[in-house]
């Protein structure tokens, strides 16, 4: 086994990635006991020496390396991280460049890795995260409804395919943003507050009626039942699509008003 260890660090290249590893492991250790600026670190604390049997703190803390009961900056581990290799590997079948990187071998992988590191950084902050699946889903969306127009049908059904996981990976994570931050209260004042929460009531009551319509029209489609699918559909692109862009404007009203 020595003989092992001794032969690594004698290739150049392979000792630099050891050393890098090592290095970001330390740093990693560093960081992971530096609370969020802000933070009652005695009132989280406390909170989580009361939810020893909670089985969800206790996973995500295991995860993370202790960040989460230090409240760290590093809280998140590497939950970016996969979220942005979700979105690179969706977007991939879409993107023609994307694809042709991936056929390219280890250098267009290399390439698409890159992108998954420049992507992590914004989806490191969970509302910007919420944000970025919204804007993605809105996106996919219209490019899904211009193809359909088009009567391009293998393109519009990977459009729309692409915003149900966007729509379903920003639940996953406005659910999880929620249940250990609680709600941002809206601070505005003046003309600002009753837009502000006129947009809120809608979208949260539009959120509710989307998730049936929207699982209506995917099962008629799959199903290839092209009679039904097209008349639900009118009414669900409209909905979803507002449902997306005022997530994404609650996001920057808070952020400027929050």
């Amino acid at each position: 086994m020595i003989e092992s260890v001794r032969a690594a660090f004698s290739l150049p290249d392979l000792r630099r990635r050891i050393f890098f590893t090592i290095g970001m492991l330390i740093i990693y250790r560093l960081l992971a006991n530096i609370p969020v600026p802000g933070v009652n670190l005695q009132a989280w604390l406390s909170f989580t020496s009361q939810q020893t049997g909670n089985a969800v703190v206790d996973f995500l803390d295991l995860l993370s390396g202790g960040a989460v009961s230090n409240f760290s900056v590093m809280a998140m581990g590497v939950y970016p991280y996969i979220t942005a290799s979700i979105i690179i590997q969706l977007l991939t079948p879409i993107i023609p460049q994307f694809e042709e990187l991936q056929s390219e071998g280890e250098s267009g992988r290399n390439k698409l890795n890159r992108y998954t590191y420049y992507l992590t950084v914004p989806l490191a902050f969970l509302p910007a995260v919420n944000a970025t699946l919204n804007s993605l889903s809105a996106i996919c969306l219209w490019l899904g409804f211009r193809a359909i127009k088009a009567r391009r049908q293998d393109t519009h059904k990977r459009f729309m395919l692409s915003a149900l996981a966007f729509s379903a990976l920003f639940l996953i994570s406005y659910v999880t943003y929620h249940h250990f931050h609680g709600d941002t209260p809206f601070l505005g004042t003046g003309l600002i507050r009753p837009v502000y929460f006129f947009i809120l009531i809608t979208h949260i009551v539009l959120s509710a009626v989307m998730l049936p319509m929207i699982l209506a029209t995917v099962y008629f489609a799959l199903t290839n039942n092209f009679i039904r699918h097209p008349r639900i559909a009118r009414w669900t692109f409209p909905v979803w699509l507002y449902v997306s862009v005022t997530g994404v404007l609650i996001f920057f009203l808070l952020k400027f008003f929050g």
